[in-house]
């Protein structure tokens, strides 16, 4: 899996808005961990099952897609 290029990122304080363009689905998250964040979305494949469920959500909206996956094609269909 791989972060979507969608993926829009918008500072607000403390807070980071993460937005995905194709599914307009967005959460938001402290701004400390946003590296975090970007870390686990990008090596989703390197951490454990403790992290599955956040990961399967991130999928379900958008926010990680299959490595194969071409966006354009998603985003032309939609």
């Amino acid at each position: 899996m791989k972060p979507s290029i969608y993926n829009q990122f918008v500072d607000d304080g403390d807070k980071v808005i993460v937005f995905n363009g194709i599914t307009e689905k967005f959460f938001e998250i402290k701004s400390t961990h946003l590296p975090v964040y970007k870390d686990l979305l990008s090596n989703c494949h390197l951490y454990g099952d403790e992290v599955k469920p956040f990961i399967n959500r991130m999928y379900d909206e958008g926010f990680v897609v299959e490595d194969d996956m071409d966006e354009l094609v998603r985003l032309e269909k939609k």
